[in-house]
């Protein structure tokens, strides 16, 4: 087993970094899954519903964008080992980041509403 570096010795902007880059595409997924729900559903208004998620996959999208080059700019380079682990390699040091499921899906919930408009606050 490789000895790794503990996790409180990385930046608070490394673990926003790496928390975006696990955990956004989750985000993605999951609202590709809700669009094609809703394409294979019974709704008489499907056109604004899908207009919302595909807008919001757009930004999701741009924010995955954003998050590689934020990756590249810090020389971070991550390595998938699970689903919510991965290898860390920064600063010349590795760190192993894992996020549990609760945790992971706290912060998917937490962060999913700012991707739709604001006027939506109001009925969600």
């Amino acid at each position: 087993m490789q000895g790794y570096f503990p996790e409180s010795e990385l930046t608070d902007d490394e673990r926003i970094i790496i928390a975006n880059y696990m955990l956004l595409p989750y985000i993605k997924r999951a609202l590709e899954v809700d669009r094609k729900a809703i394409f294979a559903s019974g709704l008489k208004f499907k056109t604004y519903y899908v207009e919302q998620l595909t807008g919001a996959i757009d930004k999701v999208a741009n924010d995955i964008r954003i998050n590689k080059k934020q990756v590249f700019d810090n020389h971070i380079r991550l390595t998938r080992k699970s689903w919510l682990e991965y290898d860390v390699y920064t600063r010349g040091r590795l760190f192993n980041f894992v996020y549990h499921k609760s945790i992971a899906v706290d912060w998917i919930n937490q962060h999913v509403k700012d991707y739709f408009p604001q006027e939506l606050d109001v009925i969600i």
